[in-house]
């Protein structure tokens, strides 16, 4: 199970949240995924090892689903 994050510093404090709605990705622009900022969040991941490549389906609104491979990190 994976859901959509977004970390956030706040009065020197971070939290994440989840992005039920998704991540905006404007046409021909770039949106980077990473640790610290908006992320893939792996729900009860106790089978992948750090440094594992997974195969990630994103399903966007206009282009269909494409499938990504993304490296398991530690946020």
């Amino acid at each position: 199970v994976t859901e959509l994050h977004e970390t956030t510093m706040s009065d020197g404090v971070m939290s994440m949240q989840e992005r039920p709605d998704g991540i905006p990705v404007p046409a021909g622009e770039t949106v980077f995924l990473e640790p610290g900022g908006l992320h893939v969040m792996c729900i009860d991941a106790e089978q992948f090892e750090l440094g594992d490549m997974v195969e990630v389906d994103l399903q966007f609104a206009d282009a269909g689903t494409v499938s990504v491979e993304a490296e398991i990190r530690e946020g």
